[in-house]
């Protein structure tokens, strides 16, 4: 999914042409800042290391984990919108899926 990757690590640049411009906290994102960088900061999933100069500082995840963790959840909404289908769609979907 490299459309989803460049679509969380890409800045927001505040143009109508932004490609954040559909993203739910696009208002309340700085200027430079990415989804991945602002998610990473209203959820407080930064993480405390030692930077060049010997001082520890607070680093965002990086875009990959982000990626990664859209991934999972994208995965969890297909696999119970598929538990929650009747049954009679549940048994036919797979055979259509494999008929096909």
């Amino acid at each position: 999914m490299p459309e989803l990757a460049h679509l969380l690590s890409s800045p927001k640049t505040g143009q109508l042409t932004d490609v954040n411009l559909g993203y739910a906290g696009y208002v309340k994102m700085k200027s430079g800042e990415s989804i991945s960088e602002y998610y990473s900061q209203t959820n407080k999933l930064s993480y405390e290391a030692v930077d060049e100069s010997g001082k520890k500082t607070t680093f965002p995840l990086s875009h990959q984990s982000v990626v990664f963790r859209a991934k999972v959840m994208l995965g969890i909404l297909v696999i119970s919108a598929f538990f929650w289908l009747p049954a009679r769609y549940r048994l036919g979907l797979p055979r259509c899926l494999l008929a096909c």
